[in-house]
């Protein structure tokens, strides 16, 4: 009878053990899974970082771009004022020569 129980507790034993060894190796498993989720939070983090990077520099072009339009146009009205100018003072230089060149004539007649 005893030689029994003894058999009976070292079978129990041997189930037990292997209970705890299947435990701990799902145990092990959650734990790589628990790395695996973390280390992906980590990455999500990183990644969202270089996206809200992004969407600041491209919201920081967008301005820029806005800024240089508004700029060009300034030249260009710049310049069209600046060539209207340019005409009118050829025009008085032409007038002025055209009137010297007219006095000219008239006082060597004279």
């Amino acid at each position: 009878y005893q030689q029994v129980d003894i058999t009976d507790l070292r079978v129990e034993e041997d189930i037990q053990n292997e209970k705890l060894k299947a435990a701990r190796e799902i145990k092990e498993g959650l734990q790589d899974v628990k790395d695996v989720y973390d280390e992906f939070g980590r990455l999500v983090e990183h990644q969202q970082t270089g996206l809200d990077d992004m969407q600041k520099n491209v919201g920081s072009a967008t301005v820029n771009m806005q800024k240089g339009q508004e700029q060009l146009q300034g030249a260009k009205k710049e310049q069209t004022r600046s060539r209207k100018c340019m005409c009118i003072l050829i025009g008085l230089l032409l007038a002025i020569v055209v009137i010297i060149i007219i006095v000219v004539v008239v006082v060597m007649k004279k």
